[in-house]
């Protein structure tokens, strides 16, 4: 499973570079190819996420899983505040299946 995480934020943060250098007439296609790249990432995050014992109660707890603090460390800046959000929903909803 952790590969496939892993292979996933790669296909994203590749997606995100490119679609920071495209020229205009590819700039659409760019931008539509990081956006699912980025919800199948959160897809098989959120699958990682649930799967494992560790249940975290709160952001923080979420932020302090190796695995976690590894791949936030190499989310650009600019996609760091939609990838919070995603960990909090998915927050959320482990803490709402109890």
């Amino acid at each position: 499973m952790k590969d496939n995480l892993w292979n996933a934020f790669q296909i994203m943060l590749d997606n995100w570079n490119r679609m920071l250098s495209s020229e205009m007439d590819q700039a659409e296609e760019d931008a539509d190819q990081f956006e699912a790249s980025f919800y199948q990432f959160i897809d098989i995050f959120r699958e990682w996420f649930f799967q494992r014992e560790e249940k975290p109660q709160h952001i923080d707890e979420v932020l302090a899983i190796t695995e976690v603090k590894d791949l936030i460390e190499q989310v650009p800046a600019p996609l760091m505040i939609n990838v919070q959000t995603e960990l909090e929903i998915m927050l959320e909803e482990g803490l709402n299946k109890r």
